[in-house]
């Protein structure tokens, strides 16, 4: 079993998410995150989580069904743990990334943030990894914001780190990329963000971003 070394940025969270989030000019809604436990199926053979997220419009500190925004199946995987061992630990860490907000004009991709010492090895058990964040646009704009994870120690894209939004900051929620656990490299890196806006000149932001890792 692989060693569990300390880390400084790791705060352990409940099974949903929630941040107020300023929307128009008298109105705060909360942005969350519903987490479902799936069994094993056709499409997970090893079960998942399914990630759900949306804002709280009728502000009832529930994400209702009619509020749901996106849905994310997230397949357990099979690394960090021998079979039948418990690794212990909460069944989800959340670790919130110090590069919290970042905005461009610009269609051409720029790379902002840093956030050094990161590997998945240091989490054994942990076989999921997404990346979640509120990508948002100037609403009086027809734009998409785009953001990826970006490997600075291999200068690399982290693939199915994609999460984009063409909405703005008061219509947005969380939005959940797809398992990447398996692209992450199996070494210590160093962790950035690249954005761009689709069109040249309009705005594009994002912020609230966060690695959700979870074991089965």
């Amino acid at each position: 079993m692989l060693k569990l070394y300390p880390i400084a940025i790791l705060v352990a969270l409940s099974l949903t998410a929630c941040r107020k989030e300023y929307s128009g000019w008298n109105v705060y809604y909360s942005s969350k995150i519903n987490l479902v436990d799936v069994p094993a199926n056709e499409e997970c053979p090893a079960g998942g989580v399914l990630v759900q997220s949306g804002l709280d419009k009728n502000q009832n500190d529930i994400l209702d069904s009619i509020e749901i925004d996106q849905t994310e199946m997230i397949c357990n995987g099979s690394a960090g743990v021998e079979p039948g061992v418990d690794p212990g630990g909460p069944k989800q860490v959340v670790i919130q990334l110090n590069m919290m907000i970042a905005n461009t004009g610009s269609a051409t991709p720029i790379i902002v943030g840093a956030y050094p010492f990161f590997s998945k090895l240091y989490y054994p058990g942990y076989d999921s990894i997404v990346f979640v964040g509120r990508p948002y646009i100037n609403p009086t704009e027809i734009n998409r914001c785009t953001v990826e994870l970006y490997d600075l120690t291999n200068n690399s894209v982290i693939a199915n780190s994609t999460i984009s939004s063409n909405k703005g900051l008061d219509e947005t929620g969380f939005v959940v990329s797809k398992n990447l656990y398996s692209t992450l490299p199996d070494e210590e890196i160093t962790l950035g963000i690249k954005i761009w806006s689709e069109n040249e000149g309009m705005f594009a932001g994002v912020y609230s971003m966060y690695l959700y890792m979870y074991r089965r």
